[in-house]
């Protein structure tokens, strides 16, 4: 049920589930008594049963996903990005022109050089950047070797210069983490990444490329809805344990006072 690093949580289940079973289901998570009984549940914005059920004594924070349906085709996607969204198809001719290439991760190398962008973007961001992951996490995933994992990399001149890491399910395909060097924002390196990214998962079969929720982030907002996306809720439940609620408490009372 636990959604780690924000991702989409929920119920897996080998039979199909009815509302009232995920309704019974949700009660008793977000009902029980355990003192110990926190979490975080980030709603799946794929699953029907879920999104039609209430939550009692939890915060609700109302938040939204960008997905692409890809069910159609690339050739169909291309031609609508022409009709609609220029941009896209324009930014990504313009990478090419560029010398920007584009490939798949193959080494935990590459990963390392992905994850020294990626500190190299956390500094440019500050305090806006939504999180902060450390290499321990990128190795475990590196290390994992899973077929339903892969870090997507732009290059220019042999180096790397921007990279996308995408999850891939039974239907979606998730564009989890990217990042970046500011000095080939001319490029548009991440622009032939979603390019290629999408193109990929059209040969593969997916319904869906979803760009993930944005993090409050206007700008990173807008790019995604340049792909044609449209928006899927996908709140995020917070259920606070019987003691984190004493410590919140606690800490309102102290901001009274003050």
């Amino acid at each position: 049920m636990l959604s780690p690093a924000g991702t989409f949580g929920g119920w897996i289940s080998t039979d199909i589930l009815s509302l009232e079973h995920g309704q019974l289901i949700t009660d008793y998570f977000t009902k029980s008594t355990n003192p110990f009984n926190g979490f975080t549940w980030r709603i799946n914005p794929y699953d029907d049963i879920v999104q039609q059920c209430s939550f009692q004594n939890v915060d609700v924070k109302f938040d939204s996903t960008q997905v692409l349906n890809i069910a159609c085709g690339f050739d169909k996607i291309v031609k609508n990005w022409t009709k609609g969204h220029r941009s896209t198809t324009r930014k990504a001719r313009k990478a090419r022109k560029e010398g920007v290439s584009i490939r798949v991760a193959d080494s935990r190398h590459d990963w390392l050089q992905y994850f020294k962008i990626y500190e190299a973007s956390i500094e440019r961001w500050g305090k806006k950047a939504s999180s902060n992951y450390k290499w321990t996490l990128f190795d475990t995933i590196c290390k994992l070797s899973s077929p339903n994992v892969k870090l997507w990399l732009a290059e220019h001149d042999n180096e790397i210069i921007a990279g996308a890491l995408c999850f891939y399910g039974k239907k979606q395909v998730v564009y989890w983490h990217g990042a970046a060097l500011s000095t080939y924002f001319k490029f548009r390196p991440v622009n032939l990444l979603m390019y290629e990214a999408i193109n990929d998962a059209c040969k593969e079969g997916y319904s869906w490329f979803d760009f993930n929720p944005s993090g409050g982030h206007q700008g990173v907002q807008a790019f995604k809805k340049s792909f044609g996306t449209q928006e899927r809720p996908c709140a995020v439940i917070t259920l606070n344990s019987s003691i984190m609620r004493l410590v919140i408490a606690r800490k309102n009372k102290k901001r009274k006072r003050l």
